[in-house]
């Protein structure tokens, strides 16, 4: 029963994310918490990276946000969670008023959830999503004109997915 609150991530092009918490290369158990007012360019709440197997359960995710300004081509994202090349169980948690945007010319993904893998069929990456209410997320590009599908719920890239009884 945590509250994490108001922290940053280092706001430039190569930061690997995780306002509130991060975790590259574990298996956490991230249950219980409020994370909540956080900052970051991917994972502004919390950000899993690299062969990470992290259960993030029973939380409440809001109102983090994921400022990215990096140029066009560059996947920042996640404002409450990002995956990355990584599998995971999300369950239970409410994710709501999480925002990604883009303040340059590049894009931003997932104002919920963002889940990129590039691994291919060798490391096959499983993400299940059940049981979570999302409210009012938002995923924008800023000052681009491109249309493209943010996902302002949920933005998912060549990864394996489940979703089941989710309030989307």
């Amino acid at each position: 029963n945590n509250v994490i609150t108001a922290n940053v991530g280092e706001l430039k092009p190569t930061d690997d994310g995780g306002g509130g918490i991060g975790c590259r290369e574990a298996t956490p158990l991230i249950i219980n918490n409020l994370i909540t007012g956080n900052r970051a360019t991917r994972g502004a709440g919390i950000n899993v990276f690299g062969y990470s197997f992290p259960t993030i359960g029973n939380n409440v995710i809001v109102s983090n946000v994921v400022e990215s300004a990096t140029s066009v081509g560059v996947l920042k994202g996640g404002a409450a969670v990002c995956v990355q090349f990584s599998s995971a169980i999300v369950r239970n948690n409410v994710i709501a008023y999480n925002i990604a945007t883009n303040v340059g010319a590049g894009r931003a993904y997932g104002g919920g959830l963002c889940l990129i893998s590039s691994f291919g069929p060798r490391y096959p990456d499983l993400v299940q999503i059940v049981n979570n209410t999302f409210l009012h997320n938002q995923a924008s590009n800023g000052s681009t004109s491109e249309t493209v599908e943010n996902g302002g719920a949920i933005y998912c890239r060549a990864i394996n997915l489940v979703i089941a009884n989710n309030l989307i």
